[in-house]
């Protein structure tokens, strides 16, 4: 939101513009990667948290199960909404759910081989497409936006309510 309200007036000329410039393409870049999210969002036919939980148990069933529990903690949602997000997923045909063998109370959550495959080949269009434009800038331009970057997280983290979450996802 605040890439939203830096207004042209606030800085004149010089050097200031190139930050301007910079912030605006900060905020462009926020809205392309939005739409992109929103493109994968709508050829899977699911909302964002369906697609955020889905994202989860692919990501987190490499490692070890996952419950409706732990999506309903990740995405902070009540137990009453995560079964519905979890029967929304399961109706599509992109989650199974499975007794958990050690403690039959439990369901076991798995994504499905399509779900994989749509998920996956959604993702690395777009995961390819950004190599790509990267790839086309030296090391030391990449380290001085890495620095540039980098500076703009930490003036921010002070406002973020969730410190020291994984800002790479």
């Amino acid at each position: 939101m605040v890439l939203e309200v830096i207004n042209r007036s606030w800085l004149e000329g010089g050097r200031e513009d190139h930050v301007l410039n910079s912030l605006h393409l900060l905020r462009e870049f926020r809205e392309v990667e939005t739409g992109a999210r929103e493109s994968l969002r709508a050829d899977l036919n699911i909302n964002d948290n369906d697609l955020e939980a889905l994202r989860f148990v692919v990501d987190e069933s490499a490692d070890h199960d996952v419950t409706p529990k732990q999506i309903g903690a990740h995405l902070g949602i009540t137990s009453a909404s995560t079964s519905g997000l979890v029967e929304r997923l399961i109706s599509a045909g992109y989650l199974t759910r499975k007794v958990d063998r050690h403690d039959r109370r439990a369901r076991i959550l798995h994504a499905t081989a399509d779900a994989r495959v749509m998920l996956d080949s959604g993702l690395q269009r777009q995961v390819s497409a950004l190599l790509s434009a990267a790839g086309a800038f030296t090391e030391e331009e990449l380290a001085t936006v890495e620095r540039y970057l980098g500076a703009l997280i930490e003036a921010l983290s002070e406002f973020d309510p969730h410190p020291g979450r994984d800002t790479a996802k």
